[in-house]
């Protein structure tokens, strides 16, 4: 007698165990998928239905309400949970109108409602919260880039933070967010032209506030940071406690290198640059027209009656200002250009490679340089030596290891052994950034990946590429913005 008891409380168990779930099935928001079992329906009630049901969505909450588009009332199952009870309650009158539908079929993401002469399929409408969770899964597959331990994304075109697990650390409430470096972020918010930036710790909390128009990077403890005041742009300097240790006083300021910050002391094309060490003072005087933003290799790239030169950390003049143009030292070489011709030096100011080019780019990029002769373009190494022909018409420094270059006005891409990557069809390219370019063709605008193949449709009037990692277009006069895959964003 007793082991019957048991069975029978066992199965009274398992029985309500079978309900409890599918309660919890039902829960939550159903929108109109489809009309089942056709065949047993005449066109014209099919028509009616298809109408009917088109725009319904429904919920049934965990308290009991329910909601249908903008009417509310209550639900409950019967006692078999085979039929679901619906008050609706009309705001007009308040009359209340009762009906029971038969449960034809629940899981997880579909529900069947026999409603009348039809069967209703209802489609599992995702939560917020659920949207969020599932777009944060996929971005986890791809790889982020993560950073002391967080990743900054981008979801539903606002950036936050995850771990390595895909959980939330840091809320998505960004225009744009940048990875951690040294236990601080610079993240972005509000809308152009109004945002406003500012840094954060690992927790989300904002170490220096966001009410600067701009900021630099933190080189050695120290961030360049602008406000303005008076309709004057005004630069100093944060450290890493949110704490301001360099005035707002100059015109111009760039990050700390090699322990020492190039700084203007008035307006753009107007106001002077010299450097300054980590405590403000003026180390090399503000005399300079323009620099290079700061020092590379010991040495910083000067401009002194609109001529190039080079200075050491205490000033001296260790390649006088001579060159035309020219750009810093990197690997122990600069690009400089004299009397219309390109040529590298060492920093002693010894010519490495002669001055044989007509034009060059802005240094080496990615280990080549972009060179032109005789109207002709293409690329050497530090050596010297052609390693892709001089014999496009235009060519774009590497990008990611890829070359946009140009022959008979048509543009394609090459990787740095000069093997065409992206077929030469396209009437006009942008660089690779963050593995994506916008192409053209027929005056139409789109986006392909590194791989040629097309992510963003070649069908609108134009297309950029944004830091944030979104793709914008414009259709009819109107911008628009993708993510990475092609999806557009609200």
């Amino acid at each position: 007698m007793t082991k019957n008891i048991t069975i029978l409380q066992i199965l009274f168990f398992l029985a309500l165990t079978v309900n409890a779930q599918k309660v919890e099935l039902l829960k939550g928001k159903w929108k109109f998928k489809d009309i089942a079992e056709k065949e047993k329906l005449d066109s014209t009630t099919l028509k009616q239905a298809n109408v009917l049901f088109a725009k319904m969505e429904m919920e049934f909450a965990p308290d009991g309400k329910y909601f249908y588009n903008s009417l509310t009332g209550s639900w409950s199952l019967n006692e078999q949970e085979k039929k679901v009870s619906v008050v609706i309650i009309n705001p007009s009158n308040n009359e209340k109108k009762s009906t029971d539908w038969e449960i034809k079929g629940l899981s997880e993401k579909e529900l069947r409602l026999n409603m009348g002469k039809a069967v209703i399929v209802f489609g599992k409408v995702k939560t917020a919260l659920e949207i969020k969770d599932s777009l944060i899964k996929e971005q986890l597959k791809k790889g982020p880039k993560f950073s002391e331990g967080l990743a900054a994304i981008e979801v539903n075109g606002n950036w936050g933070y995850i771990d390595a697990k895909g959980n939330e650390v840091i809320p998505f409430k960004f225009e744009y967010a940048e990875q951690f470096k040294g236990g601080l972020a610079k993240a972005k918010i509000g809308k152009y032209p109004n945002y406003i930036y500012g840094f954060i710790d690992k927790k989300g909390k904002e170490i220096i506030p966001f009410k600067f128009k701009d900021v630099g990077n933190f080189g050695e403890g120290l961030v360049p940071v602008n406000i303005k005041d008076n309709q004057k742009y005004l630069w100093g300097y944060y450290d890493t406690t949110g704490k301001e240790v360099i005035p707002m006083i100059y015109g111009g300021a760039w990050d700390f290198k090699e322990g020492l910050a190039m700084v203007r002391n008035g307006d753009y094309l107007v106001g002077k640059c010299g450097f300054i060490d980590k405590t403000g003072k003026v180390v090399i005087p503000l005399k300079y027209e323009q620099g290079d933003e700061g020092f590379n290799e010991g040495l910083a790239m000067i401009v002194l009656n609109r001529k190039y030169g080079f200075i050491d950390k205490i000033g001296n003049e260790v390649i006088p200002p001579q060159y035309d143009f020219g750009f810093s030292f990197k690997d122990g070489l600069a690009v400089i250009n004299l009397n219309k011709k390109w040529r590298v030096i060492d920093k002693t100011g010894k010519e490495i490679i002669a001055p044989k080019y007509d034009n060059g780019s802005k240094g080496f990029v990615e280990g080549l340089l972009v060179v032109k002769l005789n109207d002709k373009w293409g690329f050497v190494n530090k050596t010297g030596k052609e390693v892709i022909p001089i014999k496009y018409s235009y060519v774009n420094d590497f990008s990611e290891g890829l070359a946009a270059v140009n022959l008979d006005n048509k543009w394609g891409f090459i990787d740095k052994t000069g093997k065409v990557i992206i077929p030469i069809k396209y009437s006009k390219v942008g660089d690779f950034f963050q593995g994506i370019a916008s192409v053209s063709l027929d005056n139409k605008f789109g986006f392909i990946d590194k791989t040629g193949k097309i992510i963003i449709p070649i069908i609108y009037e134009d297309a950029f590429s944004l830091t944030n990692g979104r793709l914008r277009v414009k259709s009819n006069g109107k911008y628009l913005e993708f993510d990475k895959n092609g999806k557009e964003l609200k």
